[in-house]
């Protein structure tokens, strides 16, 4: 059974413009064995479930039950975005592929093509997350923290409104000896932001190829205050949102007192 579901992924994978149905044999075959008190390689029925469900989904245009079973898989991701590339909707693929994206999503050129495309797709109020401050604004100021030649910055996706955020990954990357990291400075227009993505307060503008006047700027490390509000991590969901309240608020004095010729 196992040898036909991964028989039957692969097909589907290749050639998708038909796709096979899954049954309900294989989908109770996989439940039966992801329930098992003990089997090593749960992980991958996990896996092949979650592509079964999704396929389900599919077929039935249920896009929101697609996207809740891949949601945080980047890896089932990719591979049900290679699947359903003719099927689900090309909106549906790209807020799919910018979710994916920011979980690790990166590492997967069916999820990294689809975002590199995607200013055709997104939605109109694609900004509605971004603190009230900038919303409006045409053009934005961006930071990147990377170890890429500054010939090279434009093709990196992930830029930050917030100096501090850049600051902290170019700490965080050195740390873990990722090598010398540089800190860019660029404008990108509103109409060449793919998405813009707020769920981990990292202020982030996904972009490519979209950023101008990229310059390098000296490190100045992060601030006191910035360190204050990453030194505690929580999983409360009412902690969570307060951070994320903070977050913004500290966001919004530093991007007044920046423009105001201040910071």
């Amino acid at each position: 059974m196992l040898n036909r579901i991964r028989k039957n992924i692969q097909s589907n994978y290749t050639y998708c413009d038909i796709i096979y149905k899954p049954t309900a044999k294989q989908i109770s075959f996989l439940d039966e064995k992801i329930m098992a008190p003990i089997l090593e390689d749960k992980n991958e029925y996990r896996l092949y479930y979650r592509i079964l469900k999704a396929e389900e989904a599919m077929l039935c245009g249920e896009w929101e039950s697609v996207s809740q079973y891949i949601c945080g898989y980047a890896e089932t991701g990719a591979i049900v975005l290679q699947i359903g590339k003719h099927i689900i909707p090309k909106p549906m693929q790209y807020q799919i592929a910018i979710d994916l994206y920011t979980d690790k999503g990166d590492m997967y050129s069916e999820i990294m093509d689809i975002v590199k495309n995607g200013k055709a797709y997104r939605p109109d109020d694609w900004n509605k997350e971004m603190p009230e401050c900038v919303r409006n604004d045409t053009t934005f100021t961006v930071y990147r923290a990377g170890g890429e030649n500054i010939d090279n910055a434009a093709e990196c996706m992930s830029w930050t409104l917030w100096r501090d955020v850049a600051e902290w990954f170019a700490e965080r990357h050195e740390y873990y000896r990722q090598g010398t990291q540089h800190l860019y400075k660029a404008t990108i227009s509103a109409d060449d932001v793919i998405a813009f993505t707020n769920s981990r307060q990292e202020f982030e503008i996904i972009q490519y190829r979209g950023v101008k006047d990229i310059e390098e700027i000296p490190r100045l490390g992060v601030s006191d205050k910035y360190k204050d509000l990453t030194a505690v991590s929580t999983f409360n969901l009412d902690e969570i949102d307060e951070k994320s309240s903070l977050a913004v608020d500290l966001f919004s004095r530093w991007y007044w007192q920046n423009k105001n010729g201040e910071a």
